[in-house]
C-alpha cells in the first residue's frame, strides 16, 4: 500500500550520464552515494549538484562549464 504522506525522488545513473557521459556504471553508482551522503536538504540533489560532484571526483570526465550550461540553460555571468 502506499503511503500519500510519502514521497519518493529517484535518481537513476542515467541522470549522471547527463553530464558526464563517458563514466562507467561504476563510477555512476559512486556519484549517486555521494549525492546521498552529502545530500543538503536546503539544495536537494539536481544537476547542478551532479555535475558539481562528478567535477570533484572525475573532473576529466565532465563536460566543460560552458557546455553544461548552454544544453541545461544555465545563464551565464556576466
Amino acid at each position: 500500500m502506499k503511503d500519500p504522506d510519502i514521497i519518493a525522488i529517484y535518481w537513476h545513473i542515467s541522470d549522471v550520464r547527463l553530464v558526464a557521459p563517458s563514466l562507467q556504471d561504476f563510477q555512476c553508482r559512486f556519484i549517486l552515494q555521494q549525492l546521498k551522503a552529502k545530500h543538503d536538504v536546503n539544495v536537494g540533489i539536481n544537476l547542478d549538484t551532479i555535475y558539481a560532484q562528478v567535477k570533484e571526483n572525475y573532473p576529466s570526465a565532465v563536460m566543460f562549464d560552458n557546455q553544461f550550461n548552454s544544453i541545461f540553460g544555465v545563464p551565464e555571468n556576466d
